[in-house]
């Protein structure tokens, strides 16, 4: 998005690989993930976050699963001021989806990387509802925020997004 004047004001980029290993028989499970953010509005340029961690599916039957997560993090930050930082955090994180219907699922994934300086909390709120077949239209609400952003940002980053999926 730009402003008036044709400067860029927003622009955000997030991308995440999550592996799991599930325990036979077990409500426990192991983890890690990689993540990389660009988000100008927070004053972030570049973030690289590595996870390793263990999780408890708290429910886990038919049409509802809720589970909880936590492990220890490293971050490296590169700001838009120029400022670098790395850093050993922790992270938490919980995940629900609620199959409502045969066609219709909300889901809610909560999450918090701790340091000592920054708090990066996100949340993503979606509601599915299958259209046709392997069509479906989403809503969803995405919130970013940051409790220690740099001089001059936003700590809090907001979206609304509908969003047509194809699945397979």
């Amino acid at each position: 998005i730009r402003d008036n004047q044709g400067d860029r004001i927003e622009e955000r980029l997030n991308t995440s690989y999550r592996g799991r290993r599930d325990f036979t028989s077990s409500p426990w499970f192991t983890f890690g993930t990689v993540q990389f953010e660009h988000d100008r509005q927070l004053g972030i340029d570049s973030r690289f976050t590595e996870i390793l961690g263990i999780g408890f599916q708290l429910i886990n039957r038919e049409g509802l699963k809720w589970e909880a997560s936590a492990g220890p993090a490293l971050r490296q930050t590169q700001f838009e001021d120029g400022f670098s930082e790395s850093t050993f955090a922790a992270f938490i994180g919980t995940e629900l989806k609620w199959e409502i219907n045969d066609k219709l699922t909300f889901r809610e994934r909560m999450s918090a990387v701790l340091d000592n300086s920054n708090g990066t909390f996100s949340s993503v709120t979606s509601l599915t509802a299958n259209v046709y077949g392997r069509l479906s239209g989403r809503i969803s609400f995405d919130l970013n925020a940051e409790t220690d952003p740099p001089t001059g940002n936003e700590g809090l980053d907001t979206r609304t997004l509908l969003s047509l999926v194809l699945g397979l």
